[in-house]
C-alpha cells in the first residue's frame, strides 16, 4: 500500500534524512521512533508532500507520488496530523473540521456527523475557537480533522508531544480504535516504547537514518 525506497532529503549540506526504506501494508500501523533530530519528521514530511526529497522513492497504492502535490496526495487518501497540532485558533472547533474536507466537496456535512459522532468532546465544544482548547483537546481535534479527508493512511508526527501521561494515553486509546477500525497508520514519536508496543512494526532512527526495527509487517 505504501512504500519509502531510499529516501534522502538535504536541507543544504545537511542530510536530514539517509536511504530511509519502510513499507507499510493496508491496514498496518508503522512506526518512526527516535529522539528529537533524528529525521523523523522529515522522513514523513516528505511523504505527505510538504516537503521534495532528494532522491528516493515514495509509492502510495501502486503508484509513484513523488512530484504529486500535498493536496493531491490528500485526495488519494493520505493525510497527514502535523507535529504541534497546527490547528486554526481563531476558527471555531466546526469550522476547523470543515476545513478537513476541502477535498469532499458535498460530503462534509456527514463527515461532520461522523466526527462528533466518534469524538463527542468536538461536539460539546463544536463552536468554541480552537486556540481556546487544551493541548490534548487540540490533538483530538486535528485527528478529527485529518479524519474528515476520510484517509486510508494517516500520517502522524508526534501525535504526544507536549501532553500530560493521561492525555497521552487517551490519544492512544483513541488511535488504537481506529487501528480495530482498519486505518493504516505511521506515526512518528520520542516514546519508542509506546510505538514499540502499539505498533506491528517500529523503524528507529538515528542522524536521518534507520538503524534497528522491531516487529514485522
Amino acid at each position: 500500500m505504501f512504500l519509502l525506497e531510499k529516501l534522502c532529503v538535504n536541507y543544504g549540506g545537511i542530510k536530514a534524512a539517509r536511504n530511509v526504506s519502510l513499507s507499510l501494508k493496508k491496514g498496518a500501523c508503522a512506526g518512526l521512533a527516535g529522539a528529537n533530530g533524528a529525521g523523523k519528521s522529515t522522513a514523513l514530511s516528505a511523504a505527505a508532500g510538504l516537503i521534495s526529497p532528494s532522491s528516493g522513492r515514495i509509492i502510495f497504492k501502486g503508484q509513484e507520488i513523488n512530484g504529486l502535490p500535498a493536496a493531491g496526495r490528500v485526495q488519494l487518501g493520505l493525510v497527514m496530523v502535523p507535529e504541534g497540532r497546527r490547528v486554526f485558533p481563531m476558527m471555531s472547533v466546526r469550522e476547523n473540521l470543515l476545513a478537513g474536507a476541502y477535498t469532499r466537496p458535498g460530503k462534509s456535512k456527514p463527515a461532520l456527523a461522523e466526527i462528533y459522532e466518534k469524538f463527542p468532546l468536538l461536539k460539546k465544544k463544536a463552536g468554541m475557537r480552537a486556540g481556546a482548547l487544551s493541548g490534548g483537546e487540540q490533538q483530538i481535534l486535528a485527528v478529527g480533522r485529518a479524519l474528515m479527508a476520510n484517509p486510508e493512511l494517516l500520517i502522524l508526527d508526534e501525535p504526544t508531544m507536549g501532553l500530560s501521561p493521561k492525555m497521552a494515553a487517551e490519544i492512544f486509546e483513541i488511535l488504537g480504535g481506529l487501528k480495530k477500525m482498519g486505518t493504516s497508520m505511521l506515526i512518528a514519536s520520542q516514546e519508542t516504547r509506546r510505538l514499540e508496543t502499539f505498533c506491528d512494526f517500529c523503524a528507529l532512527m538515528r542522524n536521518g537514518e534507520i538503524f534497528g526495527t522491531h516487529g514485522a509487517i
